[in-house]
């Protein structure tokens, strides 16, 4: 059958096919490609990226080791200098494979420079283990500190700690009470993780947080000793000690539905850090998609203070 514009009805199934293809392409061009694909093509021939193992009590935790090429070969072989050591921990459910966090771990590298050390937490990516086995995930914390000073051409007064989402919270536990942790990037962290995720989500992943949490502290009362509290800087932190909390930079974003700013808002009151010491961005998410060189200036210029 002809339609009156001169073109077939049969065809017109065909042209919305068309059209939701389209609509597809431009919705993956925009949210995939732009966003999470970019990160992928990162040039990575000016470094050193080598697997590492972290013993960590009963398992290993699977690691990167990241160094400057330049600094590593030199002219005839590795230079001899002692870099500084950042160590960089993903968020929950994704790992150092991560695009997203192999841009940071390689832009600090050549930024500093230095060694930079990025680990799958326990149960995370490569690692074995259980993710939910809090405790110990904070015991993997001092074994991962304890491996990088291990390493050779690292200067080991100079170690710093960046943390993502939950390793921004983790960053806040064992590495902020670490005296030998110098500096400490915290992006994303929540004060409280059960205070922020058990109240009503603002969006489909602090849905699925919440959906965990409670999974989770149903599985705790059953084993005792797994306790979610573990993942609390609340815990930690030690209002009024100033020298060790001018060591702390956070970094947030407003509009984070996520882990909302009020977390922020709650650590940065704790610590009494003043402007010097947090950058609070109005846009960006709980990712600060559009906002990472925003993110990876501020941790370098944080860290470049201390290491």
């Amino acid at each position: 059958m002809t339609a009156a514009g001169g073109f077939t009805l049969d065809a017109v199934p065909w042209l919305v096919v068309a059209a939701l293809v389209a609509l597809l392409v431009a919705v993956a061009d925009r949210y995939f490609r732009k966003k999470y694909m970019y990160f992928a093509r990162i040039d990575t021939s000016g470094l050193i990226i080598e697997p590492a193992l972290v013993p960590a009590g009963d398992i290993s935790l699977n690691a990167i080791v990241v160094r400057p090429r330049a600094v590593h070969d030199g002219e005839g072989g590795h230079s001899g200098e002692q870099l500084p050591l950042v160590i960089v921990e993903h968020s929950w459910g994704t790992s150092v494979d991560s695009a997203y966090i192999r841009q940071y771990a390689t832009s600090i590298v050549l930024g500093l420079p230095c060694v930079v050390l990025a680990c799958d937490l326990r149960g995370h990516g490569k690692s074995p283990g259980d993710r939910t086995d809090y405790k110990r995930v904070r015991d993997d914390l001092k074994a991962i500190v304890g491996f990088g000073l291990t390493l050779p051409g690292i200067d080991q007064n100079r170690v710093g700690f960046m943390g993502f989402s939950t390793g921004g919270s983790l960053a806040l536990t064992e590495p902020y009470l670490d005296a030998r942790v110098k500096a400490i990037v915290a992006v994303a962290a929540a004060f409280n993780p059960i205070t922020n995720f058990m109240r009503r989500p603002r969006s489909i992943t602090g849905w699925l947080f919440k959906v965990l949490f409670t999974a989770t502290d149903a599985r705790r009362r059953a084993a005792p000793g797994e306790d979610l509290a573990s993942l609390s800087p609340q815990h930690a932190i030690v209002p009024g000690d100033a020298a060790r909390n001018r060591r702390v930079f956070l970094i947030h974003a407003r509009d984070d539905r996520v882990v909302l700013v009020d977390q922020f808002e709650a650590l940065k009151e704790v610590l009494g850090l003043g402007p010097g010491n947090y950058l609070l961005l109005e846009k960006g998410g709980h990712a600060f998609f559009g906002q990472e060189m925003l993110v990876l200036g501020a941790a370098l210029r944080f860290f470049a203070g201390f290491l």
